[in-house]
């Protein structure tokens, strides 16, 4: 009864993030993305246990980002419903919610922050899972980094997969000579290196590479995106984002076969890592209104650093996109909003580079071929003329209602991201107050982890509070054998 009470409050809102294939609340459990994906890890676990390779569960934290604000209060309670009953043996699951995230702030870092003499304004602006993609893929990042201070000392690392993605560990096995947990303890992580022009360069980032599911049958080395090729249709001749995407895509499932680490320039939401103790040093974010990209963002956050953080590349890490089981992107909204999404970017990176040190063509060719491309010296023009462009061609193609919503949906988001990145400063100012959440956020972990190592009463109260909270999120049914 509430998630039909907040489903029809819902529908009066506007959506507070756009995402590429939501899932609603009335989908079964058979094909529910979060099912599926658990499911999947659950097996892929127990696969590194009968190879020796681990021995305890994985501790996993799901968020729950709901589109409306009116299902802030549900999301977590239905994700709850849909995976009750599976047995997830090998996993310690946590679902996290806003009010869960916010009740963390509370429990840990109100103390931490109230030693240091500055209010939880700025944390709160930038650590939970609503809102657009952005603010929730940086808390799955720096979630690792609470765990390790105040949970659990053993992590070290965090790898974010989605939940339409998963490890064939048989095939990694047969054709990369490990399974993923194997492949994921690359001696190179989190080492240092020196780039092409011999400037130091941290690797504390990690990526894989994706084969769709409908490829997998030719080999785990089938790049998930290609180019469409000729016939360009008259957009393409404004801006051609197919053809940087597709050679990135295939230039990331080049493998080594010797020592030397390769550092990746285009990674994907999921099937990224990232150390500890490098989110604790660089306090890397995608900026908490980021709506699309948010991956390919995180790292231009500490673009100027002396020893700049960057991903490592390993060769044979695919995992499966199981994109035709959770395609619902396929809808027409789903369309629509994915390529204005692609409009804005161009708006975005944009700015973002026009906001970094370095001249605007030294940070499109640092980027190249596809996160480089969506940087241009014209950007608005690019943007609305592809828009136009665009709406053109599908309305003389056919697709007349689709035209309608991408123009008049495009002209209204492409409005408020270019009063964002042209006003004076705004866009600076944004950024900014994001770092300086962040930086809180960082300042209160490293006070909390030298009180618990000074056995001061504040901090270890903090814990147990902390201890609370994730005992409340943990999903029953997983498992509880990691440590309190």
């Amino acid at each position: 009864q509430n998630e039909a009470a907040a489903s029809l409050a819902a529908q009066r809102e506007q959506p507070s993030g756009r995402f590429d294939h939501p899932i609603p609340l009335d989908t079964p459990r058979a094909a529910h993305e979060a099912a599926h994906g658990l499911k999947a890890l659950d097996e892929a676990v127990a696969f590194e246990y009968e190879r020796g390779v681990l021995t305890r569960p994985v501790p996993v934290v799901l968020s729950t980002s709901a589109t409306h604000g009116a299902l802030d209060g549900v999301s977590a309670h239905h994700v709850r419903r849909i995976l009750g009953g599976l047995s997830l043996d090998h996993l310690d699951v946590h679902v996290f919610d806003e009010a869960a995230a916010s009740a963390l702030i509370d429990a840990a870092f109100v103390p931490a922050l109230d030693r240091l003499g500055r209010p939880a304004t700025a944390v709160r602006r930038v650590f939970g899972v609503s809102g657009p993609y952005g603010r929730h893929y940086t808390f799955l990042k720096a979630i690792a980094a609470v765990w390790g201070v105040l949970i659990e000392a053993r992590i070290r690392a965090v790898f974010k997969i989605d939940l339409d993605q998963v490890f064939p560990q048989e095939r990694l096995v047969a054709e990369s000579g490990g399974s993923a947990f194997e492949l994921l303890t690359s001696t190179a992580w989190g080492g240092g290196a020196v780039d092409e022009r011999g400037r130091p360069v941290s690797l504390d980032s990690i990526a894989g590479a994706l084969v769709n599911e409908a490829d997998i049958a030719a080999g785990l080395q089938v790049p998930d995106v290609t180019d469409p090729g000729p016939p360009l249709r008259p957009e393409d001749m404004v801006f051609y984002s197919a053809l940087p995407q597709a050679v990135s895509t295939a230039a990331e499932m080049i493998g080594g076969g010797d020592e030397i680490p390769r550092r990746r320039i285009h990674v994907t939401g999921g099937t990224t890592g990232v150390t500890v103790s490098g989110l604790r040093r660089s306090r890397p974010f995608s900026p908490s209104f980021w709506g699309r990209a948010e991956d390919q963002v995180f790292a231009l956050s500490t673009w100027g650093e002396p020893v700049r953080p960057v991903s490592l590349h390993v060769p044979g890490l695919v995992m499966r996109h199981d994109t035709s089981t959770f395609k619902t992107e396929a809808l027409p909204s789903g369309v629509v909003s994915k390529l204005i999404g692609d409009h804005e970017r161009i708006l975005m990176f944009s700015a973002y580079g026009r906001m970094l040190d370095p001249p605007l063509a030294s940070i499109k060719a640092a980027l190249w071929p596809y996160t480089g491309a969506f940087i241009s010296t014209m950007p608005a023009t690019v943007a609305f003329l592809r828009l136009a462009v665009t709406t053109l061609s599908w309305a003389r193609g056919g697709r007349v209602a689709e035209a309608g919503m991408l123009f008049t949906d495009g002209v209204h988001r492409l409005g408020g991201s270019l009063r964002l990145t042209s006003g004076p400063g705004r866009f600076a100012e944004e950024i900014a107050a994001d770092r300086r959440g962040w930086n809180d956020f960082y300042d209160a972990l490293d006070a909390l982890e030298a009180g618990i190592g000074g056995e001061d009463a504040w901090a270890l109260g903090a814990r147990r509070a902390a201890h609370g909270v994730c005992r409340m999120t943990r999903l029953a049914g997983s498992s509880h054998d990691a440590e309190e």
